[in-house]
């Protein structure tokens, strides 16, 4: 089932805080502390998995246009690209997720659930 993200849409203050909470604990943990994951050299062969895609896609729309469908976390680094609005700590942790769930080092679901909030704290 498909389901459109507009700017009327209202979010749980404290869905949001707690899904901020959790990005940036995994991102300070990803930057600070070591991991068991071997970081990619010069040398290494990386495979990409443009081809992950959600359960369901999110369809974005910013105005009367009949919005934009994002199928998977390579769709939406692509539009984060074009991202106009200001760049929180929610967009931050979606666009992390998103590279990592591309090179098969996150969830799907965790890529959709940042990026659904993400666009939805921007509206």
């Amino acid at each position: 089932m498909m389901r459109a993200l507009t700017c009327e849409e209202s979010v749980s203050t404290s869905s949001l805080v707690a899904l901020m909470v959790v990005a940036a604990a995994e991102q300070f943990e990803s930057n600070y502390v070591l991991s068991p994951r071997k970081e990619a050299g010069m040398g290494d062969i990386v495979k990409v998995l443009f081809e992950r895609r959600w359960g369901a896609p999110v369809t974005v729309s910013g105005g009367s246009g009949p919005g934009t469908q994002i199928t998977g976390p390579a769709e939406a680094l692509s539009y984060f690209r074009g991202w106009s609005h200001q760049k929180t700590v929610l967009y931050e942790a979606a666009v992390l997720t998103c590279r990592e769930a591309v090179l098969g080092q996150a969830p799907l679901r965790r890529s959709r659930e940042l990026f659904v909030a993400a666009c939805k704290r921007a509206c």
